[in-house]
């Protein structure tokens, strides 16, 4: 995970056992280093790692189970989304009428297209431990 995909609100795994809301993005010296809602202390970037996608997230994210596949049900989407796992693990992520955005895999990564594609913040109901 590079700082560059992070942003302000994004989730991560906050030093492996619990999740976290990024709060802080600091420059510290050629690397960086990141806060969040679950320590009040910036760490290396190192010391995170992203969120999978399982159906858990995706129903924490307000997406709805339909057959095989998860869609996003925000009223927000112009364009609805669809993230499809399969049984090895495998994630798709799919946009109407834009195709497969195959490189999202983590739900930074989710938060970030839905924040391109609607200018808000995808609405998200986890824990702030793992």
């Amino acid at each position: 995970m590079e700082a560059s995909e992070l942003r302000i609100g994004n989730w991560i795994t906050d030093f492996g056992d619990g999740y976290g809301k990024v709060t802080d993005i600091l420059l510290a010296g050629d690397d960086y280093d990141i806060g969040t809602t679950a320590n009040s202390v910036c760490q290396p970037i190192e010391t995170f790692t992203p969120i999978k996608l399982t159906p858990e997230i995706l129903e924490a994210a307000g997406f709805e189970k339909e057959k095989e596949v998860w869609k996003g049900v925000s009223r927000h989407f112009l364009f609805p989304v669809t993230v499809q796992i399969d049984d090895s693990g495998n994630i798709g992520v799919y946009v109407a009428g834009g195709g497969n955005a195959e490189h999202i895999k983590h739900l930074h990564q989710l938060q970030n297209l839905f924040y391109s594609l609607t200018s808000q913040e995808l609405e998200i109901k986890i824990p702030a431990t793992a």
